[in-house]
């Protein structure tokens, strides 16, 4: 692309994370307030991952619970 339009890769590059800093100060959000969102929500997806796990696990529990008690009556 760069030579396409006459420009050294490097001064593309700049211009693409000048551009992309630029829209994120637009949006409100610096690129550092991105990368704290992105972590914010990693953790949030991996609690909700084990929570998940964890009510998947209670579930089959108490279904067997169930079975044993039908197939004891």
């Amino acid at each position: 692309m760069a030579k396409e339009i006459g420009v050294s890769a490097g001064l593309l590059g700049r211009w693409v994370k000048l551009e992309r800093e630029r829209r994120g100060a637009s949006d409100g959000m610096s690129e550092a307030d991105l990368r704290a969102e992105n972590a914010r929500l990693r953790r949030e997806l991996a609690e909700a991952k084990m929570d998940n796990e964890f009510l998947s696990k209670a579930t089959a529990f108490f279904a067997a619970k169930q079975r044993e008690q039908k197939s004891s009556n």
